[in-house]
């Protein structure tokens, strides 16, 4: 029996006290206790499944993850950057979805968080923007 335990339970009601106001204040202690054990706030995020290196064309656009799937917590935002905007920039869309959006040929890093009261976790990755490929042209049509 801990220090706490023994303190209540040799806590004595006045006898005036109904049976209501008994109830009141052992809830207000069992309140106060939860408070002091530090359960007012969800776990801080935790990174489960980082993502992996990416390779895209300039002229294409990537739905690259899904944060939610990522990351591990509850009431969780999302954020992202690209240490070099010009070669490919970074963004979470309104479900946390991670989306890359090339400039121009070269390589970057982009890092991801998840945050929420509690604490924040985050990942980054590499992307490398190749050339576009460039289409065959379209033969001639056949003719005399």
């Amino acid at each position: 029996m801990t220090d706490m335990t023994r303190t209540l339970a040799s806590f004595q009601l006045p006898r005036s006290l109904s049976a209501i106001g008994s109830l009141l204040v052992v809830l207000a202690l069992a309140v106060s206790l939860s408070a002091c054990n530090g359960d007012d706030g969800p776990e801080p995020p935790e990174l489960v499944d980082p993502i992996d290196d990416q390779q895209i064309a300039v002229d294409e656009n990537r739905e690259v993850a899904d944060l939610n799937a990522v990351f591990d917590g509850e009431a969780l935002s999302f954020s992202a950057f690209s240490e070099n905007s010009n070669v490919v920039a970074a963004q979470i869309d309104g479900q946390g979805v991670l989306l890359i959006t090339p400039n121009s040929v070269g390589e970057a890093e982009i890092t991801y968080v998840a945050e929420n009261e509690s604490g924040d976790a985050n990942g980054a990755f590499n992307v490398e923007v190749e050339e576009a490929d460039i289409a065959d042209p379209p033969e001639p049509p056949n003719g005399d």
